[in-house]
């Protein structure tokens, strides 16, 4: 097949470039199509259930529709996990899915079980939007001169978040922050008494006096009239007049009652940005699987289009955050590595071959391969990202690239091709000798990339949250040494044939040259004292092995987003008033680092429940300038972090979570809390939870390591419990649930109707004055009205006392749990969870039917690592298939593979030397590794072979084979660690997460190519010979009888 494809290239020499310019204009296309993101989506399939139970305490939260729920979808088709938070008022309830689960068809699933759950009369529950953790791409605050709060809030729930939704791409609008309009109906109680009107009446009122309905239609003539009786409110007035009853005959109106005002619901949440206290904020969330890039791009000329034409004067969209900032960001740092490595190879290239010819051959593949990897990734419906396109080696894709033309050019020449006589033949005869000396290195070049390719079956295991990261890498990956392979095989040698016409034999480099001569001495003392080199290799070998753990080891480098999420845990039974007035105090902590432009506070959750959060949670939003306008001090996020933290000290009573925006929510989707290590304690009690949780956090705030510790979501908060009397309800003649609703109607208020200002719609509230329900006394003098007309307070049959309540309960799986989180600093996730763990287990102990489980980002890594070891062999089985079917010996291949873990010494001390822990990155960069010390190896054996094979004697033959690859073996290991050595120098943003395998393979490549030079020959002669002693002294097999 191959030499079928080389013929053809070389006699039809247009084909290859019209192939050529094919992956050029259908690559280019690709990427200008291509989703391009900053990170990959790691997230699992993922729905939210989002029930509103409004003025309900946790406790009956869970009971009557968190539980509800989790019963109505358990066992939901591909379920993996679910798991529910009920807090005041609200109950979020997560569907995890397996993977390969459709988002759409989950969602259709759970809506059709959902509608199964036996919830309280009017409670609705809603899906979350279908979005991901990833996709909060914009958040702005809308500012107006002079605009109150309600005012700026009823312009972004109304103008601005309708318009929003239009755009292509967009799952949700969330508004957070401001005043929700309401109309309030205050009942007067004393007014009340007195002209005998209960509450009911006024509720039941209201509900039935705001309505529209039709009449159908008469004909009068030749025309239609469509009959329409209106009665919807429209103003205050028309609430004020509606009739609740009579007293002597004469109508009782809601004026006569109670107060009608414009007022605003029960803040659930106050944002602040900057100076502006109480801002008004939208949190734009992109659809699953859209181009963030063209989504922000259409929001973007949505947004100026309201600002220009659409607010009123002086109302304007004030953008806060821009993912397009950063994707640009990583973007400039990933084509910047790219293109210092593509100049370092091609300087490289030259260096050897003195040859700008051939090395502009070579770096025609980059381009072109490149463009094959957009073009897949395309057709596949994949995305790009920092990670994908910043693991491509362009020394790697070459290789074979750089192999064929360093043959080519060394075995051809266009002088030899002269011929007075036929002077016309030279181009066939050039055509022919290229295809001659293409066929000698063709099948191991192609055995060679083939192994590279091999070496990335592991990273195809990888499964959900890791399989996710690296995927579209080698994908990636893959798919340009695929059409680097293609194009080395078609364009290269046509491009050679163009070349060579007129070429000279190419002079040898001088820095070949004093490659060979300090080589040569050295190959052949090795030979001659292989029991010295042997020694030092496997010593190397075995420091290298004892060095890999005290590394230290981790999930993934934490990404620089140029940004940082702060999460503080106020105390828990504190105010939304009270909060806010720490917020100033903290941003001004903040602001003392010079770094810090602009602060974004949100203290509470949205009204719509899609953030399930406390009263006491605060969460800051902290852009910060570029790293080259940092102190000269700060080298790091961290450096950063420690001077906030010290400084945040300051304000006692507070816990903190430093992350980073889009870090912080692929935790919590992940593991259900903030952190990167969660803890989780499963059982029914809830006290005993909490007792174990306290001591399992004193236990872990011994490690060393440890930061943003605390226990999530949990703790106890005042409540003025109501309990009712059930002998005194009887003695007054009243009914439980009568009460009941009377005390929800006066206290927390309900909804009787609305009223519409054009599109507009405003709940109308019955709630009694503040003044009557503000505190304790107040509410025991409620007065309730009995069946006679009569008035009691409602302490005559209830007990009213301050007592305590759940701030929040988590499930998991139909468990409570409470969960710890924890972020680890200055050392490696692995060892500070052994520490950590066996510090808790000696410190709590639960009883039967309680467990405690770690997750978060070191299950990732568990599962990752656990996985690699049981494919990675897999994968040296397949690479041991592709040698033998390359050499046909299994000789050959056990001694090549016998020396691929030598190459793990450099890319192990190049971890040490650059301070990394092992994490699956360099776990992935040591698997690309692995292809290319093969690589090596395939090409000295094939020359030792092709020498032995001509009767040479056997030690110059494995002598000078060696040494006639070792122009080969050089370039291709510096092509393949210049290729990523800016991305192993570059602290720019977006780069931590290139360096762990940048870092690997530049070391690994560089020891494998050295340990390839000398052990390999040893380790090849000596092994060889060992084995023809053996094979004499065993004795020759008995002829075998007629």
């Amino acid at each position: 097949m191959l030499d079928a494809l080389l013929r053809y290239s070389l006699k039809n020499r247009i084909a290859p470039f019209i192939l050529a310019a094919v992956l050029a204009a259908g690559g280019y296309y690709a990427f200008t199509q291509l989703t391009v993101e900053a990170f990959p989506d790691p997230t699992d399939t993922q729905v939210q259930v989002i029930t509103l139970f409004s003025g309900q305490p946790t406790e009956e939260v869970e009971r009557r529709v968190s539980i509800p729920l989790e019963r109505a979808l358990n066992g939901t088709p591909g379920l993996f996990r679910l798991r529910s938070i009920s807090l005041f008022g609200l109950s979020f309830v997560t569907l995890t899915f397996q993977e390969g689960v459709d988002p759409l068809i989950a969602r259709q699933q759970v809506l059709e079980r959902m509608s199964q759950a036996e919830l309280p009369e009017g409670v609705q529950p809603g899906l979350g939007p279908l979005a991901t953790p990833i996709g909060e791409v914009y958040r702005y605050t809308l500012e107006g001169k002079g605009a109150d709060p309600m005012t700026l809030r009823t312009r972004q729930d109304w103008i601005v978040r309708p318009q929003l939704l239009r755009v292509p791409g967009v799952a949700d609008v969330v508004s957070y922050g401001g005043l929700v309009r309401e109309i309030h109906v205050e009942p007067d109680p004393a007014r009340m008494a007195a002209l005998e009107i209960g509450l009911s009446d006024i509720f039941e009122a209201l509900r039935k006096a705001s309505d529209n309905a039709s009449g159908g239609y008469v004909e009068r003539g030749s025309e239609m009239f469509v009959i329409r009786s209106l009665g919807i409110f429209k103003d205050l007035p028309d609430i004020e007049q509606v009739r609740v009853g009579s007293k002597g005959g004469v109508p009782v109106a809601v004026k006569d009652v109670a107060r009608v005002t414009t007022g605003f619901a029960p803040r659930q949440g106050i944002v602040s940005r900057d100076a502006d206290e109480d801002a008004v904020e939208g949190i734009v969330l992109m659809r699953r699987g859209e181009n963030p890039s063209v989504v922000l791009k259409s929001l973007r000329e949505r947004i100026d289009d309201l600002n220009q034409r659409v607010l009123p004067q002086g109302t304007r969209i004030h953008p806060f955050y821009d993912r397009t900032e950063l994707v640009d960001t990583t973007l400039r740092t990933v084509f910047h590595n790219l293109a210092e490595g593509a100049f370092l190879v091609v300087l490289v290239l030259f260096l050897f071959m003195l040859s700008v010819k051939a090395s502009l051959i070579v770096a025609a593949v980059i381009p072109l391969s490149l463009l094959t990897s957009f073009l897949y990734l395309y057709l596949r419906g994949m995305s790009a990202n920092l990670l994908s396109m910043g693991a491509v080696d362009f020394g790697i894709i070459v290789d074979g690239a750089v192999i064929l033309v360093e043959h080519l050019f060394h075995r051809v020449h266009g002088e030899d091709l002269q011929d007075a006589r036929h002077p016309g033949n030279e181009s066939e005869r050039l055509a022919d000798r290229i295809l001659r000396a293409a066929r000698e290195v063709a099948r191991p070049t192609l055995y060679s990339l083939l192994i590279i390719i091999a070496a990335y079956i592991p990273i195809f295991s990888l499964q959900r949250v890791e399989g996710r990261i690296f995927h579209p890498m080698a994908n990636t990956v893959v798919s340009a040494l695929v059409g680097a392979l293609l194009v080395s095989f078609t364009l290269v040698p046509v491009l050679a044939h163009l070349c060579l016409r007129r070429a000279k034999p190419l002079p040898d480099s001088p820095l070949l040259e004093w490659a060979r001569r300090a080589y040569e001495p050295l190959i052949r003392f090795s030979m001659l004292r292989p029991e010295i080199v042997l020694t030092l290799a496997a010593g190397a070998l075995v420091s290298a092995l004892v060095l890999l753990p005290r590394l230290g080891s981790e999930f993934l480098p934490e990404l620089n987003e140029g940004a940082l999420y702060v999460t503080y845990t106020l105390p828990g039974n504190i105010s939304l008033t009270a909060g806010r007035k720490l917020v100033p105090l903290l941003k001004e902590r903040m602001y003392r680092t010079p770094e810090v432009t602009e602060l974004m506070s949100q203290l509470g959750r949205p009204e719509d429940g899609t953030d399930p959060t406390l009263a006491n949670n605060l969460e800051i939003f902290v852009k910060l300038r570029p790293m080259s306008a940092w102190r000269s001090s700060m080298h790091s996020l961290n450096d950063l972090v420690a001077e906030m933290e010290r400084n945040v000290r300051e304000i006692p009573g507070t816990e903190y979570n430093f992350s980073q925006p889009i870090r912080d929510n692929v935790n919590e989707n992940i593991s259900g809390q903030f952190g990167q290590i969660a803890v989780k304690i499963y059982g029914d009690d809830l006290d005993l939870l909490q007792g174990a949780a306290q001591k399992a956090e004193s236990a872990i705030g011994d490690v060393a390591g440890v930061a943003d510790l605390g226990i999530v979501k949990s703790g106890e908060m005042p409540q003025i419990a109501v309990t009712l009397d059930r002998p005194a309800l009887a003695r007054y003649d009243l009914d439980l649930a009568d009460v009941q609703d009377y005390v929800e109607t006066a206290m927390g208020g309900h909804v009787a109707s609305e009223l519409w200002e054009g599109e507009k719609r405003f709940d109308v509230t019955v709630r009694l004055p503040a003044a009557a329900r503000d505190d304790i006394g107040s509410i025991r003098s409620l007065m309730l009205p009995l069946k006679n007309g009569a008035l009691i307070p409602i302490s005559a049959v209830a007990d009213v006392r301050i007592g305590t309540g759940r701030a929040a309960i988590t499930r998991e799986n139909g468990r409570r749990y409470v969960g710890i989180r924890m972020n680890v600093r200055d050392r490696d996730m692995g060892s500070f969870v052994r520490e950590a763990r066996s510090r808790v287990a000696a410190a709590v102990t639960l009883p039967a039917g309680y467990e405690i489980t770690w997750g978060g980002e070191f299950e990732n890594q568990e599962r990752a690592m656990a996985r690699l070891r049981l494919v990675i062999p897999l994968s040296l089985l397949i690479t041991f298939l592709l040698l033998f079917s390359a050499f046909g010996s299994i000789w050959d291949c056990v001694l090549i593979m016998l020396n691929v873990p030598f190459a793990l010494i450099g890319g192990v001390l190049g971890l040490a030397a650059a301070h990394m822990p092992l994490s699956v990155s360099a776990a992935v960069g040591f698997i690309a590794l692995l292809g290319q010390a093969v690589l090596n190896g395939v090409l000295v054996v094939a020359s030792i072979r092709t020498r032995a094979e001509r009767g040479e004697n056997f030690y110059e033959a494995v002598v000078a084979g060696t040494r006639d690859r070792l122009r080969a073996v050089l370039m291709t290991a510096l092509l393949a660690s210049l290729g990523l050595l800016p991305a192993a120098l570059s602290h720019a943003i977006g780069s931590e997460t290139q360096r762990p395998i940048a870092v690997v393979v530049v070391g690994g490549t560089l020891s494998a190519a050295v340990l390839t030079l000398v052990i390999l020959p040893v380790t090849y002669y000596w092994a060889t010979r060992l084995k023809e002693r053996l094979l004499r002294r065993l004795p020759a097999p008995a002829p075998s009888l007629p």
